[in-house]
């Protein structure tokens, strides 16, 4: 039954994608399925939900008389993903390092829901801990008002320092913050002490591998 509700949810993603095209395009499914070869029934019976799903082949024909890629007529602009910002390694230390996705990990991310603004990160760790392939959004930074995440799971950029993953406090002096750990990649640092921030963005999300 999983695999059966999996399937019917990426459908479901994919024809609101394909719907969002269409609309982003002024397609109409007549002459759109026409010059990609198909017939408007086969598109119309796919947007309905008559028909559970459509071949990639068809969706890249689609895709290109639509002049999108085939991840953004599927998968939507979030899954046209902009390249991965880096990693998370042990300590829940951030390291910067631009790269792709991997088709698995557009899987992954093909229910999340965040912001063009969203920064998203893979977890790897030594050795490989219960995280380990998961990937994190956040949401985009902010440079003042840090107390609208006190208590919560944030990115910080330390000033002066280094990127990490942390809870929030405020702490006992103005305008400078408490970062404690969580057990997150294995990280059981002591508490970091009325620190500067430089900038702070929201744990959105932990996406972990299906």
């Amino acid at each position: 039954m999983k695999s059966i509700e999996y399937d019917r949810l990426i459908a479901d993603r994919q024809r609101r994608s394909i719907q969002a095209v269409m609309q982003k395009k002024r397609l109409s499914v007549l002459p759109w399925a026409e010059s990609a070869g198909m017939s408007e029934g086969a598109v119309r019976n796919f947007l309905s939900g008559l028909s559970g799903s459509i071949t990639t082949v068809n969706a890249q024909k689609l895709a290109d008389r639509a002049g999108v890629p085939i991840s953004e007529l599927l998968c939507g602009v979030n899954e046209a993903i902009k390249p991965f910002a880096g990693y998370i390694t042990n300590g829940a230390i951030i390291h910067r390092e631009t790269s792709e996705p991997t088709q698995q990990e557009r899987s992954m991310l093909m229910g999340a829901e965040y912001s063009a603004q969203a920064e998203i990160f893979r977890i790897r760790t030594t050795p490989p801990s219960v995280d380990e392939g998961a990937l994190i959004v956040f949401d985009g930074k902010i440079t003042d008002n840090f107390d609208r995440y006190i208590g919560k799971q944030v990115l910080v950029k330390v000033k002066g320092g280094e990127e990490l993953v942390k809870l929030l406090y405020r702490g006992s002096e103005t305008g400078k913050y408490n970062l404690q750990a969580y057990g997150m990649t294995g990280d059981n640092s002591p508490l970091k002490e009325n620190v500067e921030l430089e900038w702070c963005a929201l744990l959105r999300q932990i996406v972990l591998p299906s």
